[in-house]
């Protein structure tokens, strides 16, 4: 379009005038562009606004997954203290079956 309006431009300024189509076709042209990069800054404006939503959402992320993977160790952890728990625990109920089985004998 831009190649167009040049061309235009230039046989005006060679010829001296332009008729009054290609007036008319040169401010249309003119317009578009202006409306082009009007709509060119507005797409620039969301592209930027949802960009930085992004970066926002992906730090709440990489928090989240930092906690979520703390909280696995410490399940890790207090899984590990339950199975030691319940090893003293047996290891105590068999205590106490010797012990009332020597009762027995006695």
């Amino acid at each position: 379009m831009e190649a167009l309006l040049e061309g235009i431009q230039n046989r005006g300024r060679e010829g001296g005038f332009l008729t009054s189509c290609e007036a008319e076709l040169q401010e249309l042209m003119k317009q578009i562009d202006i409306m082009v990069a009007h709509k060119k800054s507005e797409w620039e404006g969301q592209t930027h606004a949802l960009e930085t939503c992004l970066d926002i959402r992906e730090r709440e992320l990489k928090a989240l997954r930092g906690q979520l993977d703390m909280k696995h160790k410490e399940v890790g952890m207090l899984r590990q203290q339950l199975e030691e728990h319940e090893k003293v625990k047996q290891e105590m109920a068999m205590d106490y079956k010797q012990e009332l089985k020597k009762l027995h004998e006695e």
